[in-house]
């Protein structure tokens, strides 16, 4: 995963989604993938099988994967032959993604 240009690339939709990021932590999306990783999927918790993940850290991990779907979702539809600001368009207009990301801001 290529974050760092990812999100560039991905006018509005990155733009939107590096500004929620700002609010979380002083890590990029790109930066805090691997944290994420090394954080919660690396390493078993206590226990394993009793280890219950914590409500911070399932929503932690919600949110990258909402963020990661978004700009996926705006990349398929340009690789599909979709022009740039048409692909922008139809995902900064879903209204799940304006759901995800009021509720991405209200978290962080």
């Amino acid at each position: 995963f290529h974050g760092e240009r990812v999100t560039p690339n991905s006018g509005s939709v990155g733009s939107e989604i590096t500004k929620l990021w700002a609010q979380r932590s002083d890590r990029s999306l790109a930066k805090s993938l691997p944290e994420l990783r090394d954080r919660y999927a690396a390493h078993g918790g206590p226990g394993d099988e009793e280890h219950f993940p914590a409500e911070p850290e399932l929503l932690d991990q919600e949110w990258h994967l909402k963020a990661l779907q978004w700009l996926l979702r705006r990349r398929y539809l340009e690789e599909m032959g979709l022009c740039p600001s048409d692909t922008i368009d139809l995902v900064t207009n879903a209204v799940g993604y304006k759901n995800d990301c009021e509720a991405i801001r209200q978290h962080y």
